[in-house]
């Protein structure tokens, strides 16, 4: 009877034990993604596929891609890339990530999608004097006016219909507002700008660490 009694008092105890560890793991995985920066994924259904890749990219193929959705005439979008965008195209040029940009003119008025198509134009000549025209469209916002980096286009249809895919693009994995960030096929929800490029920074130096 003493006997039974001390090996129940002994499963009793690690019983105890197993849930205080257990208490002690789901307590630390919280305080790890509040570490992190408080952002979310929301993965696209199962089987959907964004693809083919926009004109404007940055980075090896094999990186981690990283997909940004905007419009140059979005005051978030500009402060996205004011925040942001440097830190995210120094991931590229460091080959931790593979920045894609798909514009997304919300509005599709003329001025916009000119504006979406010059930059297009622009990366189709060459992809830095493309990104070049990208910045400087973020950073002089308002009607389309050829920007210093723009080269001439000489295939202004094609480009426009570049845009158009890149919305259809958008508009198929969901997105309906801008600016949109996709880390691989999974939706980034973030509480500030500055959150999200910390986690991504985190992301890409973990997928780029040696095993």
């Amino acid at each position: 009877m003493v006997a039974s009694a001390h090996v129940r008092a002994r499963r009793f105890t690690r019983v105890v034990a197993l849930l205080a560890l257990l208490g002690g793991s789901a307590l630390a995985g919280l305080a790890w993604r509040s570490r992190a920066g408080d952002v979310r994924s929301e993965p696209l259904p199962i089987g959907f596929v964004i693809e083919p890749e926009p004109a404007l990219t940055l980075g090896p193929p094999d990186a981690p891609v990283v997909r940004v959705f905007g419009d140059y005439a979005c005051p978030a979008c500009r402060t996205f890339d004011r925040v942001a965008g440097d830190a995210l195209r120094a991931l590229a040029r460091d080959g931790r990530i593979r920045l894609a940009y798909y514009h997304l003119p919300l509005g599709n008025t003329r001025s916009a999608r000119l504006a979406a198509a010059a930059v297009v134009c622009a990366a189709a000549a060459d992809m830095e004097r493309g990104w070049t025209a990208h910045i400087a469209r973020y950073r002089n916002p308002g009607p389309h006016t050829p920007a210093p980096a723009e080269a001439p286009c000489t295939a202004a249809d094609e480009a426009l219909r570049q845009v158009a895919r890149e919305r259809a693009q958008a508009h198929a994995a969901g997105v309906r507002s801008v600016p949109a960030i996709f880390l691989g096929q999974d939706r980034l929800h973030a509480g500030s700008f500055e959150a999200l490029v910390q986690f991504l920074t985190t992301h890409a130096t973990r997928s780029t660490r040696p095993h």
